[in-house]
């Protein structure tokens, strides 16, 4: 009802893994919309420490995904 004057400190985006079938994509995706909206309300992206996001940060989350998704295709001894 208040959206005018409603004011937040931040917000937050995430997406479960294991859980789409692409993981990786998935979390392509929510970055994407995570980047669009920090744009458009002229935010800024910031990791799970609270630090400035950066692409080396972004990669290293890309390849702990990868091995997510090897360990998650061998199959349990």
């Amino acid at each position: 009802d208040n959206m005018e004057t409603m004011r937040t400190l931040g917000l937050v985006s995430f997406v479960t893994l294991p859980g789409p079938q692409d993981m990786t994509q998935a979390y392509d995706y929510m970055l994407e919309t995570a980047r669009t909206v920090a744009r458009n309300l002229g935010g800024e992206l910031l990791d799970e420490s609270r630090s400035v996001l950066t692409q080396q940060a972004v990669e290293h989350s890309r390849q702990q995904i990868r091995e997510l998704e090897r360990r998650l295709r061998v199959p349990s001894a």
